[in-house]
């Protein structure tokens, strides 16, 4: 019969899995129909009564903190989506599930960059948020950071961000930087090695072009020529590729993978444009 103690041990054993699933809801459901038939067969003060009373209590307490948890990640998102740094200070970010997104598909990690939330960015790379999220428009965080701020690109760099994701328009954080005139990040981003100047634009592309010029690839070593395999692809330089030579340079990749383990995917389809570029 529908109000048989076994149907209301059977519901118990449903909300107790669903409450062990992290569904508060779905479990509270089960466990309020089994109690209803416990009342109705035993009576109020019944042990079975009072164990589910307990039961519901518990699920009760988990639908509070889901609540408030909900709550708190609906604030993060407008804090975020605002960029309002003091606002974002006040939220526990521990509780929140890692990479959160607002209701339009965007990360939150894109909007921190943009809207140049050091602090708030450095927490959630801290609690391994993931920093190569593109946003709808497919810009990615580095390339907020590589626009304007040198806090933030270093930030996502040392996370592990990449510099070879590009945007709808093919433009690597690199192409980004030097476009806006930002030589500060402009050097963060591109390898060291190359010992360019970045006193201002014009005195790099002097130095760029100073470089190219004394690559020789048939003395270098593998590391110069990674150098400028790196080069070639965060410039979105084609004609770079040409002294490489297309079969050493695809024997490089693995390497430049190894030094960014999060960015294969992107520097395979990086590569692979450039090679159909008519300048290569």
């Amino acid at each position: 019969t529908p109000n048989h103690p076994d149907i209301a041990s059977t519901l118990n054993n449903l909300g107790a899995a669903w409450s062990d699933l992290g569904e508060a809801s779905k479990a509270m459901s089960y466990v309020e129909r089994a109690l209803a038939i416990y009342k109705q067969v035993h009576g109020p003060n019944h042990p079975d009564v009072a164990k589910t009373l307990k039961v519901l209590e518990l699920i009760r307490r988990d639908l509070g903190k889901d609540t408030q948890v909900a709550s708190q990640a609906n604030r993060f998102i407008k804090a975020c989506r605002e960029g309002d740094s003091e606002s974002a200070a006040s939220i526990s970010l521990s509780s929140l599930s890692k990479d959160l997104y607002d209701n339009e598909d965007n990360p939150l990690i894109s909007w921190m960059a943009q809207h140049e939330m050091t602090a708030t960015l450095e927490q959630v790379l801290a609690l391994g948020w993931n920093p190569n999220l593109p946003n709808t428009s497919q810009v990615y965080p580095l390339h907020y950071g590589a626009m304007k701020n040198v806090a933030v690109t270093r930030l996502l760099l040392e996370a592990g961000a990449h510099p070879f994701f590009q945007t709808a328009k093919e433009s690597t954080p690199a192409m980004v930087a030097k476009k806006k005139g930002n030589l500060q990040t402009l050097a963060l981003l591109l390898p060291a090695q190359a010992m360019l100047s970045f006193t201002d634009l014009a005195t790099f592309e002097a130095s760029y072009q100073a470089y190219k010029e004394r690559l020789t690839p048939s003395t270098a070593g593998n590391e110069e020529l990674l150098v400028a395999l790196e080069l070639a692809l965060q410039l979105g330089d084609a004609a770079l590729l040409q002294p490489i030579g297309t079969g050493k340079a695809e024997g490089l990749l693995s390497q430049l993978t190894q030094k960014y383990p999060l960015g294969e995917a992107a520097i395979q389809v990086r590569f692979r444009r450039l090679l159909a570029s008519p300048n290569s």
